[in-house]
């Protein structure tokens, strides 16, 4: 008899899927909602070279399903300026914000008002999630790793189980980065 089995109690739970599904959409609906709240108009006055938002789900962030919200997407390495809300199961609800070496000199001061809330990651990539969240910070100080062209900042954001609260939460914190965005 082999040694790897199915576990039928798991892959036969039609209510378990379900209910991950509709937490997905609810996720989904969300970050919907919050994109709604930053039209490209009103993003191309904050940030020029914005291209809007973006809303994706998948399935395999280190073998976890996650859902994004980025908004203002500009991932050029000199001009970089992006939002992301990251919902990554297992690890929690995440903001980061990535600037490029442009962008970074010239929001240096913004930066220094969000860092009293925010960590500096200094990870090669700034996509490489588990290594920033699971790295203990240790200084505040704003300065560029040379081996990457961008700089990140990022906070876990302690989120409502009402969606409406949520909502009002990461919506605050939006503004809160825009009224720094300077």
């Amino acid at each position: 008899m082999s040694e790897r089995n199915f576990d039928l109690d798991l892959t036969l739970d039609p209510v378990l899927y379900h209910r991950i599904k509709e937490q997905t959409d609810l996720y989904i609906q969300l970050f919907q909602q919050l994109a709604g709240d930053f039209p490209q108009q009103k993003l191309s006055l904050i940030h020029p070279t914005s291209k809007g938002t973006k809303v994706t789900n998948g399935y395999r962030l280190d073998n976890c399903p996650y859902q994004v919200l980025d908004i203002a997407r500009d991932f050029d390495p000199a001009t970089a300026f992006n939002i992301r809300i990251l919902n990554w199961w297992g690890n929690g609800l995440f903001v980061f914000i990535l600037y490029g070496k442009d962008t970074l000199i010239k929001m240096e001061e913004s930066i220094r008002r969000l860092l009293k809330f925010y960590i500096v990651s200094d990870q090669k990539s700034p996509w490489d999630y588990k290594k920033i969240i699971n790295k203990n910070p240790s200084t505040k100080i704003i300065q560029r790793n040379t081996s990457s062209d961008f700089f990140q900042i990022y906070r876990r954001i302690d989120i409502d189980p009402d969606f409406d609260k949520t909502y009002a939460i990461l919506k605050k914190e939006i503004t809160f980065i825009f009224d720094n965005h300077y």
